[in-house]
């Protein structure tokens, strides 16, 4: 049982660092659906990299494309994407597929999750 619990908390710190489930399966010498179990039995969506529920949330920074400036940090992309909204900008958001590198950039900035 504790070797189950170590190898559980290795799958969810390397989903926390946002390795994808194919990368964590081969680390750690497992099949792809037992790491879906393990992070969606501790709370986690596997397919976005995003926790379930409101106070699992992770913090972001708005960094300008031209200087690489941090310009504003928020406590979560949907924070951010509903203050991108109110200053005009009319993308759908895709901020947190910024912070897991699947996108450049999202409404005109580069993000990234603050640790």
């Amino acid at each position: 049982m504790e070797y189950k619990m170590h190898l559980a908390e290795d799958v969810l710190k390397l989903f926390l660092g946002n390795a994808t489930n194919k990368h964590i399966a081969d680390s750690l010498g497992m099949d792809v659906k037992t790491v879906r179990k393990i992070i969606r039995v501790n709370g986690f969506y596997d397919l976005h990299q995003r926790p379930l529920g409101r106070g699992l949330e992770r913090p972001v920074v708005m960094i300008c494309k031209e200087s690489g400036k941090e310009l504003m940090w928020f406590d979560s992309t949907a924070k951010a994407h509903d203050y991108t909204r109110r200053e005009g900008s009319t993308s759908n958001g895709h901020i947190d597929k910024v912070c897991v590198g699947k996108r450049k950039s999202a409404n005109g900035f580069f993000w990234r999750y603050i640790n």
